[in-house]
């Protein structure tokens, strides 16, 4: 009975090494990099995504993650740039999206042309939501995220918009507010907005 117990006590003790020996993959970082994202622990986050490309340099949805982290904690655009390149070189399916909406500069001319033409659109017409919603557009653009929220509001104002209420919740979060971000984000959703799965996990 001693030596069965030896026996089991041994090799119970191996697999205990062995585990501990293995290797921790990067779809291990990347799982509790979520779960410190979930909890807004944003810089825990940033590390784990990065642990999780160390040992996958082609995991697209990490270089994904680690640039809405890098947003979150407002670092420059190159490096928020960067990581959506990669994300998107790798396969990830909203990274084209999301990287020409806000790595493609306008030059200023052309922000103040559009600019006008908006102006001019909302003084004729201040009852109508398109002018205050294609300036919101264009400001978030730009990552003049307040004024976007003071043209996506108005147009909320005058129609219950859904991809108004989605558009000013990411700007929210943009600057740090994820609880008004969240709740404009669940308010998209009820009004028929189609919210990834992900985001709507965030918020919850």
């Amino acid at each position: 009975m001693k030596k069965y117990l030896s026996k089991i006590i041994y090799i119970a003790i191996f697999l205990l090494f062995f585990s501990c020996g293995q290797e921790k993959n990067a779809q291990y970082y990347f799982s509790l990099a979520v779960n410190e994202f979930k909890s807004e622990e944003y810089h825990k986050a940033f590390e784990l995504f990065s642990k999780a490309i160390e040992k996958d340099s082609t995991y697209g949805h990490a270089y994904f993650m680690r640039a809405q982290i890098l947003g979150l904690l407002q670092a420059g655009k190159d490096s928020i740039c960067e990581d959506l390149k990669k994300a998107e070189e790798y396969g990830h399916p909203e990274a084209k999206e999301v990287l020409e909406k806000y790595c493609t500069e306008i030059p200023v001319d052309e922000f103040n042309k559009q600019k006008a033409s908006f102006d001019s659109y909302i003084e004729s017409n201040p009852e109508r939501y398109e002018g205050y919603f294609d300036r919101a557009d264009l400001y978030f653009d730009v990552q003049k995220f307040k004024n976007a929220i003071e043209d996506y509001t108005r147009v909320i104002e005058i129609k219950e918009h859904p991809m108004a209420y989605y558009n000013r919740g990411l700007c929210y979060m943009q600057l740090g507010m994820k609880q008004e971000g969240c709740k404009d984000i669940k308010k998209s959703a009820e009004l028929g907005y189609v919210v990834k799965k992900e985001l709507l996990e965030f918020c919850n």
